[in-house]
Order: C-alpha cells, then sequence, then structure tokens
C-alpha cells in the first residue's frame, strides 16, 4: 500500500484506510499520530475505517477504538 494510513472523502464521509500487510503495532501508531494530527478536520464527520484484508482480534479492534 506504501501508507501506513491514508483518509479519502467519500460521498458518506471519511474513510480511513489501514495498510492490511504491515506490522499491526506500527499502523495503530501511525493511526493515533494521524488522528492528533487531523482532529479538527474529522470533527463532526462520519468516518469509516478500512482494515483491508486484515483479520483483527479483540485486543486489535479494542486498539483502534482508544
Amino acid at each position: 500500500m506504501g501508507k501506513l494510513v491514508a483518509i479519502k472523502g467519500s460521498r458518506s464521509g471519511l474513510i480511513i484506510k489501514l495498510d492490511p500487510e504491515e506490522d499491526f503495532h506500527r499502523v495503530l501508531r501511525r493511526f493515533a499520530t494521524k488522528l492528533r494530527e487531523v482532529d479538527d478536520f474529522l470533527a463532526g464527520s462520519t468516518v469509516s475505517i478500512d482494515v483491508g484484508t486484515r483479520n483483527l482480534n479483540y485486543q486489535q479492534l479494542s486498539g483502534i477504538k482508544r
């Protein structure tokens, strides 16, 4: 994919795509950083998270929700 975390606009809101091939903890750290960078931009938006083909366990899903 190239980017660990990419934000794309869509008709229904924003889609945050997480690289399904990269180490999950690395992606999660970049995801947290990216959210802090664009916090004001995301306010009030509908946001979907696309994890691609990655199968998430409960702990990983909880990490994204935090």
